[in-house]
């Protein structure tokens, strides 16, 4: 009979240990969910940021390559104005005062009456540009 009652103790005692290896098993399986939940969580937002960052980058970056482009756009543009004046004024240069007569009075036609400024002109066109201007304001 007293076997019994160990043997009925024994059986309880076990019971109640495999209850609480449960238990302890189910809390540690929602713990381990719980850290993998919060580390899925945390991977995500450190991946958030880094994308962020990395955006952030990327539109410096193309902001600063553009901002380069436009100047060497205009780079290459001045640059070509310079040439076509140098180009312009050296055959200018060359034009006698007839041939500069001739041009210089088919530009002064195309300008609107009552227009105002000043002219900067030459020792060579000074006194042709005078003349004509002299001549369209009358």
């Amino acid at each position: 009979m007293l076997n019994d009652i160990f043997k009925s103790i024994d059986e309880k005692v076990r019971e109640e240990i495999g209850k609480i290896t449960q238990e302890k098993e189910e809390a540690l399986l929602a713990l381990e969910n719980n850290y993998k939940a919060e580390l899925a969580k945390r991977q995500q937002l450190a991946r958030e940021l880094l994308q962020k960052k990395a955006d952030r980058e990327i539109d410096e970056q193309q902001k600063k390559l553009e901002l380069e482009a436009r100047f060497s756009v205009q780079e290459a543009k001045h640059q070509m104005m310079e040439d076509v004046y140098q180009k312009a004024l050296a055959k200018l240069s060359q034009l006698s005062d007839g041939e500069l007569k001739k041009i210089l009075t088919k530009l002064v036609r195309t300008l609107p009456r009552g227009l105002e400024g000043k002219v900067r002109a030459g020792k060579r066109t000074a006194p042709l540009l005078k003349h004509l201007l002299d001549r369209k304001s009358v």
